[in-house]
C-alpha cells in the first residue's frame, strides 16, 4: 500500500464526461495539470487538488482503463484517511463497491440500513450522525462498470431520508442527486464506457486515472522485484521494446510482467505482446497445477488421519474383546461389569483371593 500508485489528473470540467478538452480557462486548466502531475495521490482528490476557485465539489466520477489503477486508487485513500495520513476531517468514510451490491439489488434497505449490513464497524452510526449538521463525510461507490444495477435518472422514486426503505437502485440514484445525504461527498470509479450511465449535470468533476507515467515505471519495479540485479536487467529489458514500455504504464501490466520475470528459469525476459500472454498462459498453468498438487496432499493427509483413527478404534475393539475373552477364561466372568462397581468386585476379589491361596 506504500509503494507506488496512479496518480489522477483532471480531464475536463464540470460538464466533462464527454471530452477531455478543459472547458475552463487555460490558466487554471495549466495549474490543474501541474498539481495532478505533482499529487501524491488521492488523498488531494477533493481537497487540495481542487482548491483553484472552483465551486464546490459533491461528485467526482473517476474513469481509467481495466487495470490502470482506480480500485487500487480507493485503497490508498481510505488507508491513508485510517492511518490520519491524509484528510484527518472526515469524519465518516463509507466505502461501497458495485460487484458486492449487486447481490442485493432486488432487496430494499434504507440507506442506515445499507451501511450496517455492509459494515457492521459502522453500527456506531445513527440517524443523527448522519443527519448531524456539519458533519463531513464521503460515500464511495467503486466499479459502476461492473454494476448490473439499473439507475433510472429520470423516473425513480423520491428518497430523502436515511430512515425511509427502498431498492438498492433508488437509494444509489438519490444518492447522486443529492436528494439523499446531501451533505456527503461522493466519489464514484468507473471505466470510460459505463461513464455515460450518470449525467453529466449530477458530476462536478472528471478525472482520470493516468497509470505509471516516466520514471514511474523504474520506480515500481525497483520496488517490486526482491532481486534488485533482475530488477535492473528488467528495466533495461524494458527500454528496449517500445511495445513493452507502453503497456507498462498499465500497474496490472506491470504486475504481470514482473511475476513472470520473477518464475521463469529460462532466464529469457518477454519481448512481445505473444511472448508475454504465452508466458502468463504457462505461468497461470503452472499454478493452477502446484494448487492441484497441494490440495490432493491435504485429502491424503486427511484421508490418512481418518484411517489411523479407524485403526485406533478397531485395536480398542480387539484389545476390549481379548480381554472379554480372557476374564471367560480364567472364569472370572462379566457378571457385574456393566453394573456397579461394587457389584462387579464383589465377584471379582474373591477370584483373586482364590487364586492366590492356590498358588501359595
Amino acid at each position: 500500500m506504500e509503494g507506488f500508485f496512479s496518480p489522477s489528473m483532471v480531464v475536463g470540467s464540470h460538464d466533462g464526461l464527454g471530452t477531455s478538452k478543459p472547458k475552463q480557462p487555460g490558466d487554471v486548466w495549466r495549474q490543474l495539470q501541474k498539481q495532478a502531475r505533482q499529487a501524491s495521490g488521492k488523498e488531494q482528490l477533493f481537497f487540495t487538488f481542487y482548491q483553484v476557485e472552483i465551486p464546490s465539489i459533491r461528485v467526482v466520477l473517476t474513469r481509467g482503463i481495466a487495470g490502470i489503477g482506480k480500485t487500487f486508487s480507493v485503497y490508498k485513500f481510505i488507508h491513508d484517511v485510517a492511518e490520519g495520513k491524509a484528510n484527518s476531517h472526515i469524519d465518516i468514510m463509507i466505502p461501497f463497491s458495485f460487484k458486492e451490491l449487486n447481490a442485493v439489488k432486488n432487496k430494499r434497505f434504507s440507506l442506515l440500513e445499507l451501511i450496517h449490513e455492509f459494515h457492521p464497524t459502522l453500527r456506531w452510526v445513527t440517524e443523527d450522525e448522519l443527519t448531524r449538521k456539519g458533519v463531513n463525510a464521503m460515500v464511495i461507490f467503486d466499479g459502476l462498470d461492473q454494476s448490473t444495477i439499473k439507475l433510472d435518472f429520470d423516473d425513480h422514486d423520491y428518497v430523502n431520508d436515511v430512515t425511509v426503505t427502498a431498492s438498492v437502485s433508488v437509494l444509489v440514484t438519490n444518492l447522486i442527486t443529492a436528494n439523499l445525504f446531501p451533505q456527503a461527498q461522493l466519489w464514484i470509479t468507473t471505466r470510460p464506457a459505463a461513464a455515460k450511465q450518470i449525467p453529466r449535470e449530477y458530476v462536478d468533476r472528471v478525472t482520470e486515472v493516468r497509470g505509471f507515467i516516466g520514471p514511474q515505471k523504474e520506480e515500481y519495479f525497483m520496488k517490486r522485484f526482491v532481486d534488485k540485479e533482475l530488477a535492473q536487467r528488467f528495466i533495461a529489458h524494458m527500454h528496449t521494446s517500445k511495445r513493452l514500455s507502453a503497456m507498462c504504464h498499465v500497474p496490472l501490466f506491470c504486475s504481470i510482467v514482473a511475476s513472470i520475470a520473477e518464475n521463469d528459469d529460462t532466464g529469457v525476459l518477454p519481448d512481445t505482446m505473444t511472448d508475454v500472454l504465452f508466458h502468463f498462459l504457462m505461468l497461470q498453468d503452472k499454478r493452477k497445477k502446484d494448487k492441484h498438487a497441494l490440495e490432493m496432499k491435504l485429502r491424503e493427509l486427511m484421508e490418512s488421519e481418518t484411517e489411523t483413527e479407524l485403526s485406533q478404534e478397531l485395536l480398542d475393539t480387539e484389545a476390549r474383546l481379548h480381554r472379554q475373552e480372557r476374564m471367560r477364561e480364567t472364569d472370572i466372568g462379566l457378571v457385574g461389569v456393566s453394573t456397579a462397581s461394587g457389584q462387579y468386585w464383589h465377584h471379582v476379589l474373591p477370584k483373586i483371593h482364590e487364586r492366590g491361596s492356590k498358588k501359595t
